[in-house]
């Protein structure tokens, strides 16, 4: 868990790329689906918002050399905290 920071920063870099290789090969939406697992990031609604906000924003700057993207709505994930109780990582709103 004290690497999901560097872990998340590395993601970033990296998706930011496949945007550009994605939009080269023409595709126009990439998909990033929230994951059940906290150590996964996007698992938390902040992250997920986090995400989404900078990827947005790479995008806008980048319209026609990068491709879009969005989180998979699959509403069937969520995590379960320490006490073991599920929580849902629905999109906040």
């Amino acid at each position: 868990m004290g690497t999901k920071p560097r872990g998340m920063a590395t993601y970033l870099t990296h998706i930011k790329e496949l945007m550009g290789l994605a939009r080269d090969q023409g595709v126009d939406w990439l998909t990033i689906e929230p994951m059940s697992c906290l150590a996964e990031p996007p698992t938390l609604p902040d992250e997920m918002r986090a995400m989404a906000q900078e990827l947005r924003a790479y995008h806008a700057g980048k319209p026609g050399a990068t491709a879009d993207v969005g989180f998979c709505t699959d509403v069937a994930h969520g995590y379960a905290d320490a006490a073991k109780k599920v929580a849902s990582t629905t999109w906040p709103s």
